[in-house]
């Protein structure tokens, strides 16, 4: 019985760690735009989210924060995103790029769920 407790516990325990959502920093833009990241794992996940804080916030997706990252420049009119990773020699590469123009993003008052590369 005690070791079916046990087994109980922690499977619990490393459940709980599955779950656990946490904001860990807003990154202001120059384009009076805010990136968000949102710590969905211990393990070095995150949720990065592009919003202005008043009438949009867009999922742009997922990252392994150790290999793996977006980076954002403001443009006229919207806001070019690059999606980056690492490759097994250490250096950088571009994988994709979108641009996201604001007043769309603003006129459709989007909270989304599914990445703007595709994807959850």
């Amino acid at each position: 019985m005690e070791s079916r407790t046990f087994f109980v516990v922690v499977i619990a325990v490393l459940l709980a760690g599955c779950f656990h959502r946490k904001q860990k920093d807003t990154v202001a833009l120059d384009c009076h735009l805010y990136i968000e990241n949102v710590e969905v794992n211990p393990f070095g996940v995150n949720e990065v989210y592009l919003t202005d804080s008043q009438y949009f916030r867009i999922y742009v997706g997922k990252v392994d924060v150790e290999h793996e990252t977006f980076s954002f420049i403001c443009k006229e009119g919207g806001v070019m995103v690059y999606k980056r990773a690492e490759d097994s020699q250490g250096k950088w590469r571009k994988l994709d790029s979108l641009f996201l123009n604001r007043e769309d993003l603003t006129k459709h008052k989007t909270d989304s769920t599914r990445g703007v590369f595709g994807g959850r």
